[in-house]
């Protein structure tokens, strides 16, 4: 309405519109492309900070009770697979009961 009457609101609008347009096409991308860049080296940091503290723990038992890498290790990847199976039970339930309440 501002627009076809030509009153005040018109520059408010026309502004309003190249904010919005601005956001939508220049913006929310670059958000999008900042955050996959910085997400990676975190990925990668928490994957070695995982590897290295099966290395401690292993390292660890071996040197203080004397007990194989082998069996460390086992133990170790044991409780790894025994958590897996649990977060894998537990979205399988969860994608069970949102199936259950969207269809």
């Amino acid at each position: 309405m501002a627009l076809a009457t030509g009153s005040v609101e018109t520059d408010f609008l026309l502004r309003l519109v190249a904010v919005f347009v601005l956001a939508s096409l220049v913006v929310v991308p670059v958000l999008f492309v900042v955050g996959f860049f910085a997400s990676v080296p975190l990925q990668h940091a928490l994957i070695l900070a995982v590897f290295y503290c099966f290395y401690l723990h292993a390292s660890g038992l071996k040197l203080v009770h004397r007990i194989s890498i082998g069996r460390s290790l086992r133990a170790t990847l044991l409780l790894t697979v025994l958590l897996l199976a649990l977060a894998t039970t537990v979205t399988l339930y969860d994608y069970h009961l949102v199936q259950e309440f969207t269809g």
